[in-house]
């Protein structure tokens, strides 16, 4: 139901890998058999091998095995055929095709010639073991995607006729219908609280890090998580036209499954041209001898001249990139943006999550009237840790940081005030945690100057606690969402490389402005809505930009899908890691620098294998203009040349150092 596109797209991937498996092997098995004899004539053991029995054996195997491997080239590439856009693939066929009817015309008429049957098994073999091994890496890295990407149960709870909540699935719910909703649950549908007070993390729709207080009759968004209690709520919407439905709906919209085009693509038509061109010249020159002679040196040309080298390009770095990413925590749904990458010229951040850590963190704690820390701070943590609420969280891990363990006491009429804060008795002893105002209506003192210095403009991105014991204020906890220890030195290292940066949050200003600021006063959009987002990345792009975005939250989903490069950060909403071209498993920024030098190192080596296939079909090429070429020459060439774009791809792999520039670029 969400992501369908999704699902598909892993079958196809699936079924695409099958197929290759099957050709692969197919391929494989003509290139023996027919190598076999090929060596056999060649050094005239046994007798009987005779060249006529070469050929007729290569007729009956390469004929059906051509068919069956070539057919999918043909359908995928004929049909939508242009100048514009031609393929890699379609040269490479043309070769094949060609020396395939000579080969043919050969056999039929018994002539002394060369036929090629085996070198054109070898090249369908070669081409399809590099696109099999480029899938074999893409789906064990799907796999890790979409292992990240488990989206949340479609179970809910309803109530029925007979007032009582049923389990049932997510497309059964209704307008009108009342669900049960758990602390930590998400918010399946659009609805309005019937009951109780909770509050709200809705982070991932609008970047706010911090919990929304929500209360009887107010509105809650499909997409948010309920943290303090468990809350009934009546449908206003279907999932399909929830707020959160909409944001999905937008994305799959946005999918178009295109036929890609590879960096090789660009010469493929003045391959074509070059290609037939040295062929015909050849023909004519040697015409005037002997007709027969004249096809045979032209076909030595077109197959010398075949792109076999060029097109597994690709597919072998692809793979190792693939490879090397995935070792280093960088997980790559689409090998081609990822090359696109070194061409980034504007970089847009979310900032909770992104930039910051996403979680609220400790930043100091005062102690007053003479309390002690060791007394007071483990019972305020063993408080918080029954709730659900991320300034509770912060909390707990910081005195988990300071004690190690926790004490076992025993807490009796805990109450939660959402928006406020918390109540609770422990050894006959009532405490109270939450803001000062709220402990000032409770009858507790708190200083006037503390509260206006907590209200002051350059401390609207902080969160302030306080804490009574007893009737005394005892504790005032100061508690920030931080910004990430890398990111300064990730947006030095772009900086370096004279990329443009920008924020993007749905946060308020004064924290969004505080942020970019300590970055070095980039600049900063707060309060972004998800389409509005969206729509500065489309603005960027019709202004020429090559343009990355970077996030992890659902309300960064349709920038991720709408930037040439969308980046997921960490442990990101399943929709963000879904839209997402490339996902870093670890939270943090410090793998983008990596990225983009990985990107630069691929690029690099793919166009060197570029310059060596042309510059080795260059070398072979006297030879077949002047019917030098026998069978066992050409399969020795195509190894080579293969051999060579292997090895320098495999380079990928031993990028060692790449890290280390990397921080010292940084």
């Amino acid at each position: 139901m969400i992501l369908t596109h999704i699902h598909q797209e892993i079958k196809q991937i699936a079924n695409l890998e099958k197929s290759l498996l099957l050709r692969l092997v197919v391929s494989g098995i003509g290139v023996l058999f027919l190598t076999w004899i090929s060596v056999l004539i060649q050094f005239g053991k046994p007798p009987s091998f005779s060249q006529e029995l070469y050929y007729w054996a290569g007729l009956t195997l390469t004929t059906p095995i051509l068919y069956f491997t070539g057919l999918p080239f043909l359908r995928s590439h004929i049909p939508g055929i242009s100048p514009l856009r031609l393929s890699i693939d379609i040269p490479l066929m043309v070769a094949l095709i060609s020396s395939y009817f000579y080969s043919l015309y050969i056999t039929l008429l018994f002539s002394d010639n060369y036929a090629y049957f085996d070198s054109i098994l070898m090249i369908v073999f070669i081409v399809y073991a590099s696109r099999y091994l480029e899938v074999f890496c893409q789906r064990r890295v799907g796999r890790l995607v979409r292992n990240l990407s488990k989206l949340p149960s479609e179970q809910v709870k309803i109530m029925k006729a007979d007032d009582q909540f049923h389990a049932s699935q997510l497309k059964d719910i209704k307008v009108g219908d009342k669900l049960y909703i758990s602390p930590g649950e998400c918010f399946p549908v659009d609805g309005f609280i019937c009951d109780s007070d909770t509050s709200v993390d809705e982070s991932m729709l609008t970047g706010e890090a911090h919990a929304i207080p929500k209360f009887a009759n107010e509105k809650v968004r499909a997409g948010t998580y309920n943290l303090d209690k468990a809350v009934t709520i009546q449908a206003t919407s279907i999932f399909s036209t929830s707020y959160f439905g909409k944001i999905l709906a937008s994305i799959q919209s946005k999918h178009i499954n295109i036929q890609p085009q590879l960096p090789c693509d660009h010469i493929a038509l003045w391959h074509l041209l070059i290609s037939f061109t040295l062929a015909g010249a050849v023909y004519c020159w040697w015409l005037p001898f002997d007709n027969a002679y004249a096809l045979f040196c032209a076909i030595g040309v077109l197959l010398t001249t075949c792109p076999c080298a060029i097109a597994i390009s690709y597919p072998l770095v692809t793979a190792s990139l693939l490879e090397v990413c995935a070792k280093k925590g960088i997980l790559i749904s689409n090998p081609l943006v990822f090359l696109k990458l070194a061409e980034v010229e504007q970089i847009l951040f979310d900032k909770t999550g992104t930039l910051t850590e996403g979680n609220l963190v400790v930043n100091e704690v005062e102690y007053c009237n003479q309390a002690e820390k060791k007394e007071v701070l483990p019972l305020i943590a063993v408080i918080e840790k029954n709730t659900h609420h991320p300034i509770a969280h912060a909390i707990v891990q910081y005195a988990i940081q300071q004690f190690v363990q926790l004490p076992d006491i025993e807490i009796h009429r805990l109450c939660v005030f959402p928006g406020n804060g918390i109540r609770a008795m422990v050894e006959g002893k009532f405490i109270l945690i939450g803001s000062a105002r709220w402990l000032r209506k409770n009858g507790i003192f708190v200083p006037t100057d503390v509260i206006e210095a907590e209200e002051e403009p350059s401390h609207r991105d902080h969160i302030f606690v306080h804490c009574a014991i007893g009737g005394i204020e005892v504790a005032r906890i100061q508690l920030k969402d931080k910004l990430r220890q890398d990111a300064s030195d990730v947006v030095r290292f772009l900086r370096q490389r004279n990329i443009e940066m920008r924020v993007l949050s749905g946060d308020r200003p004064v924290i969004v402005n505080a942020i970019a600021k300590q970055l070095g006063a980039i600049a900063a959009t707060a309060q972004a809505l998800p389409q509005e987002k969206e729509a500065q990345v489309a603005s960027l792009q019709d202004q020429g930009y090559v343009t990355a975005m970077v996030g992890d939250g659902l309300n960064d989903a349709p920038a991720l899908k709408r930037a040439d490069i969308g980046i997921a950060i960490g442990a990101s909403n399943p929709i963000s890691v879904l839209c997402a071209d490339i996902t870093l498993q670890n939270p943090g920024l410090k793998l983008i620098p990596e990225c983009f030098l990985l990107s630069i190192k691929a690029r690099k080596i793919l166009k060197q294998n570029y310059t060596l296939a042309l510059a080795f079909n260059l070398i072979m090429l006297p030879f077949a203009a002047f019917g030098q070429l026998s069978t066992l020459i050409m399969l020795i060439g195509i190894c080579l040349s293969t051999l060579m774009v292997m090895a320098n791809a495999a380079r990928l792999k031993f990028t060692s150092s790449v890290s280390s520039k990397a921080s010292h670029t940084v």
